[in-house]
Parts: C-alpha cells; structure tokens; sequence
C-alpha cells in the first residue's frame, strides 16, 4: 500500500510532465511569436518579448527540474533524501507559482481584458483554496 506523501508526490509528478511540457511549447511559441508594435507595461516590444521568454524559460527549467527530483523521492523513499525531497517541491512550487504569474502576461499583449479576467479568476481562485484550506 501506498503511503500518503507518496501519491502526493505521484499525482505532483504527472502535473509537472504536464506543465513543464505546456511551458516548452510556449517558450518554442514565443520564440516565433510577432508581439504588437505597441508599448506593453512601458516596455518596448523586443524587451517585453525577452521577458516573456526568460520568464517561460524558467518555469519550464523548475518544473523540469521538479520531475527528476519527485520520481527520485519515489523511487528511493523520502526518509534518507529528505532535503532532495524539499528541493523538488520547492522546485516545483516555484515553477507553479511563476506559471500562474506569468499567464497574464503572456495574454497581456494580444487581449488586454482576457488578461485582467485572468488576474480576478485567479484571485477568486486563491480565496477559494485559502477559505477552504482553513476550513479543515
């Protein structure tokens, strides 16, 4: 049978291959991508697409760096690898997080108001996962 933290860590693993794999294709996108002319946020076009770009680039690098790290907790347990444990969750977290910041921006430059809608969902969203975690 098993344990809890594992199937955590099994169900984490398919949603990194997941994201990671999503962020590469993104990145290849925006690589070949024509943003608009006009300035976004006060940035010039080239500098916005840098951002994007390096942004993407390491989100998909955590996310990635994740995989290897859960499927060697799995595989070896997390009681002796306990700091690499942290580190891929950290490394994971990490990814997740900048993913979530970063859909905005991406949208940003082609449909202003998706973009906005996109910051209130995932606002809404935080509020539901806090009210809900505090209920347990």
């Amino acid at each position: 049978m098993q344990s809890v933290k594992t199937k955590t860590l099994e169900q984490s693993l398919t949603v990194a291959i997941f994201l990671g794999g999503i962020t590469l294709g993104v990145l290849t996108f925006l690589f070949q991508a024509q943003i608009p002319t006009e300035k976004v946020l006060s940035l010039e076009p080239k500098d916005y697409k840098s951002f994007l770009i390096s942004m993407t680039g390491l989100a998909s690098t955590l996310l990635i760096i994740s995989i290897f790290g859960m499927k060697v907790s799995i595989v070896r347990g997390t009681d002796k690898h306990a700091w690499f444990s942290w580190s891929a969750l950290l490394s994971y977290e990490g990814g997740y997080i900048l993913l979530l910041v970063l859909l905005p921006f991406l949208v940003m430059p082609f449909f202003q108001t998706a973009a906005f809608l996109i910051v209130g969902i995932e606002i809404m969203w935080g509020i539901i996962l806090t009210i809900d975690k505090l209920k347990k």
